[in-house]
């Protein structure tokens, strides 16, 4: 949007409030009808709020998006899932969202993982619908008493074509002679998330 430096005594024409005032100020909306009833073609860079949810709008290649990080897709599981050796996809912990153009989202992931021999690489990954790896959530070494769970988090930013994406978790024993195991219990699920921020 242009910048226009005012002088004093300088009439305000429609033109200017238009262009100058209108665009650059936060507007205030009931909700997302009516700020696209009465703001049909914002510029890319507007802001606003709609107060039904109190949240903060901001227009991005030709559509709004919000403008702080907020939960898009997550799920969780509460059971074990035992015997992995090579890749293999964590039963449940897939999910389905629809990213915006040009928005970086954080995928995050967490379980508890052990393997039944000691020194055992054990590996997760973050991968896509095609199974393409995109980020890893875990890399960690079984040490010390074999069968012992150790926690495995870890997060990373993609930035996906607009359109519906896929993303999940796969364990794997990188490196090692045991067999490994996801836990997950009602305290303590395994889960992934996505959050757009």
């Amino acid at each position: 949007m242009p910048q226009k430096s005012w002088a004093v005594g300088e009439e305000v024409l429609a033109t200017d409030f238009n262009t100058y005032l209108q665009n650059q100020c936060v507007p205030q909306f009931t909700g997302t009808a009516q700020r696209d009833a009465q703001w049909a073609a914002p510029p890319n860079g507007a802001v606003c709020v709609t107060t039904d949810t109190n949240t903060m709008w901001l227009r991005a290649a030709g559509v709004w998006i919000t403008a702080a990080a907020q939960p898009v897709a997550y799920a969780q599981v509460t059971a074990n899932q035992a015997g992995i050796t090579t890749i293999v996809d964590l039963t449940g912990l897939t999910v389905t969202f629809t990213a915006a153009a040009g928005r970086r989202y954080r995928v995050s992931a967490q379980a508890l993982v052990l393997s039944s021999a000691t020194a055992d690489l054990i590996v997760g990954y973050i991968r896509d619908g095609a199974n393409t790896q995109v980020g890893r959530w875990c890399q960690l070494y079984q040490v010390g008493t074999a069968g012992t769970g150790l926690l495995a988090a870890g997060s990373v930013y993609l930035t996906p074509s607009a359109g519906s994406y896929t993303v999940k978790l796969s364990l794997e024993r990188n490196a090692g002679t045991g067999t490994v195991t996801m836990q997950a219990g009602g305290g303590f699920p395994a889960f992934i998330a996505v959050d757009a921020v």
